[in-house]
């Protein structure tokens, strides 16, 4: 069955399960056709065809269940009659040609076995091998099934260390990411095995949806895949009935929002089953002390139901979740979302707002509030942004999710590296609170959506929210420069000539003082780091740093020609004999590998004009060439030098690096 032209966020699921009805026929049919030799074999779908999805690149698992004879006995004419036409057909078949009591068996030993075993469900055939099935597996579920929910638990849990989170990534996987379908079969087969639970019908809608993604980009790459690629996107809204130019935004939102809610509905529904399985019906009782009315009991974080439900006490609570890394109690969370329905902003609350996002599990505090639907009442801004995607080779996460980890990234900064942890003692020294910093992390790409430059954006944005919770003008003003700048030391360490007085000038102007350099520096590498490891490598962090302490010491000496380096003479003398070998452009480039062959150096010398730097450095990332060192010159008269030091990939192809050199500072290459 081939997929619609368009296919609807709710349709698709439906479309699986006429595929998988198809494939049924078929099965009766064949079997049917197979003569004698298959008269007493009966076929049972499992896994993922047991429960009726059945993508175009999905597998087709089978059991072939026989009760009175050896699989030897059983005629392969028979199994060829039942299985060459489906992979003519182009299934992929899997199958497993076995007794009752071997299937249930092979279930002791093998997870994938017994969940797969948990959706089975009989296609075709004689009934009585999948009667014997039923009964065998109800006897070992009333046997195991307390080892088994064990395993299905800790197998799920395990992932969420391993695994990206679909609801948050630009290209998640739809089916084995955290908040993935693979999160909702795990409910599923929980519920499976227990008379008492089900899957909750939030996540039943979320996963609906996934699915139908999941149909409409098998439908678009012929091949089977689950990851959506962001190059597949604009191609899979499409088939989705999504063809404004905005249609891959407007597909991606909804697959984050429904990863989200499998996400957050598993993770209920997963600690409420561990709990279960670890203390059976009676709880421990144990229980410590948090805060006032705020006690850990029993693994998880638990206010006590008389406190006020209030913005206060909401944010008191929001505070001891970020420092302790614990998850909330289901009655609390009911709790939180009414004391946060509506927000009141009072100094404490406005306090513990920022005591909130220093601590060490702020990331995963935020996404619960996100997952509570929180983020409206506190700051309404935030819905423009909320699970929206970001277009650039670099970003890993969703613009929100960026924020998040961006937020708890300041603190790790600090513990981490020493440059942010000498500026941050620097600050604490001199008086300077660093919440401004923590809240510009929080929301310096909130402005992103707009259409406007987003840092101005988000600066418009930020202090209009700042303004309404309250905060005062000083400590807006340093939250907007902050968000106003925040790439300022990035861009310019790698676009400009440090070197150049002017530049650090420039960038001194633009700070105005080196408190907000300090900060700005943090900001900086924790933005970076957010972005991921392509956006913050040891070279940019090298370029950020040099730069940091060129323009503060600009600050502290009030000169500049203090920090701008002078050309060596065998550098002036390098200059001069590249200028002379300029075979095109007046542009001279030279490639000096190392012997080892793992580095090389790569000279240019050309006129001096904006984004000469930023023109080579992206031609070498073309070439997936890692730059360990950098350095640029410009001479008097408008001579530009510039020296790069990379590692370079196997089968690296000098003369098309070199072309392509030429090319881009010739205007013969666009890298844009």
């Amino acid at each position: 069955m081939k997929s619609p032209e368009i296919i609807g966020f709710d349709t698709g699921a439906g479309i699986q399960r006429r595929r998988a009805a198809e494939v049924d026929e078929a099965l009766s049919d064949l079997i049917i056709a197979a003569g004698a030799g298959a008269a007493d074999l009966s076929l049972v779908a499992v896994g993922g065809y047991g429960r009726g999805e059945l993508a175009p690149y999905s597998d087709v698992d089978l059991l072939v269940l026989h009760t009175n004879r050896s699989e030897e006995q059983i005629s392969k004419g028979a199994l060829r009659k039942l299985l060459y036409p489906l992979w003519d057909a182009g299934f992929q078949v899997g199958h497993a040609v076995v007794s009752p009591a071997d299937a249930i068996a092979r279930c002791k030993g093998d997870l994938h076995a017994a969940t797969s075993i948990l959706s089975a469900r009989r296609v075709a055939g004689a009934p009585e091998p999948f009667e014997e099935l039923m009964d065998r597996r109800a006897r070992w579920m009333a046997k195991d099934r307390r080892s088994v929910a064990r395993q299905i638990t800790e197998g799920a849990l395990e992932r969420r260390a391993r695994r990206a989170y679909a609801g948050w990534s630009l290209a998640p996987d739809l089916k084995e990411d955290i908040g993935g379908l693979r999160d909702l079969h795990a409910m599923g087969w929980l519920a499976g095995l227990s008379e008492q639970r089900t899957v909750p019908e939030e996540a039943r809608r979320a996963g609906e949806t996934l699915l139908s993604v999941r149909e409409a980009l098998h439908a678009e790459v012929p091949r089977r895949t689950e990851r959506i690629r962001i190059d597949l996107q604009p191609r899979v809204a499409r088939r989705m009935g999504l063809a404004d130019p905005d249609g891959a935004d407007a597909l991606m939102e909804r697959v984050h929002s429904s990863a989200r809610t499998i996400e957050w509905t598993a993770e209920v529904f997963l600690r409420s089953v561990r709990r279960a399985i670890d203390e059976g019906p009676k709880r421990s009782g144990s229980s410590e002390i948090l805060a006032e009315g705020i006690v850990l009991q029993d693994g998880a974080v638990v206010a006590d139901p008389s406190t006020p439900a209030d913005t206060e006490h909401g944010f008191a609570l929001l505070k001891v979740l970020a420092t302790c890394g614990k998850p909330v109690a289901e009655s609390t969370a009911k709790w939180l979302k009414a004391a946060l329905a509506r927000v009141t902003w009072t100094p404490t609350a406005r306090a513990d707002l920022c005591r909130l996002l220093e601590g060490e599990h702020v990331e995963q505090a935020l996404r619960m509030m996100d997952h509570l639907g929180l983020w409206p009442a506190i700051l309404p801004e935030w819905q423009q942004i909320r699970g929206r995607a970001q277009h650039d080779p670099y970003h890993r996460y969703t613009i929100d999710g960026h924020l998040f980890r961006c937020t708890w990234g300041v603190s790790a900064c600090i513990q981490e590296d020493r440059g942010a942890r000498i500026a941050a003692d620097e600050l604490e020294a001199c008086g300077q609170s660093l919440s401004p910093l923590f809240l510009a992390a929080l929301l310096h790409d909130i402005g992103k959506g707009t259409g406007e430059d987003h840092s101005e954006a988000g600066e418009r944005s930020a202090r209009g929210a700042l303004t309404r919770m309250g905060f005062d003008d000083v400590f807006i003003d340093q939250v907007g420069a902050l968000i106003r700048h925040h790439l300022l030391l990035s861009d310019t360490a790698t676009r400009r000539d440090i070197d150049d007085g002017h530049v650090i000038q420039g960038v001194v102007g633009k700070v105005g003082d080196p408190v907000l350099l300090r900060l700005l520096l943090i900001l900086s590498q924790a933005d970076g780091r957010a972005t991921g490891p392509e956006a913050w490598t040891a070279w940019k962090a090298s370029l950020v740093s040099d730069l940091y302490h060129r323009v503060l010491q600009v600050f502290e000496t009030g000169s500049v020609s203090s920090v701008v380096s002078s050309t060596e003479v065998e550098t002036m003398v390098e200059e001069l004999r590249l200028s002379m070998e300029g075979g095109s452009d007046d542009i001279g480039c030279r490639i000096e590998p190392d012997p080892t062959g793992r580095q090389a150096s790569i000279s240019l010398a050309l006129s001096d004009r904006p984004g000469t730097l930023a023109r080579a450095a992206g031609v070498l990332a073309l070439h997936r060439m890692s730059v360990l060192k950098a350095q640029a010159y410009t001479s008097s008269s408008g001579q530009a030098f510039q020296l790069f030091v990379v590692l370079t990939p196997p089968g690296s192809n000098w003369d098309r690096l070199r072309a392509d050199l030429l090319a881009v500072h010739s205007s013969r290459l666009a890298l844009e």
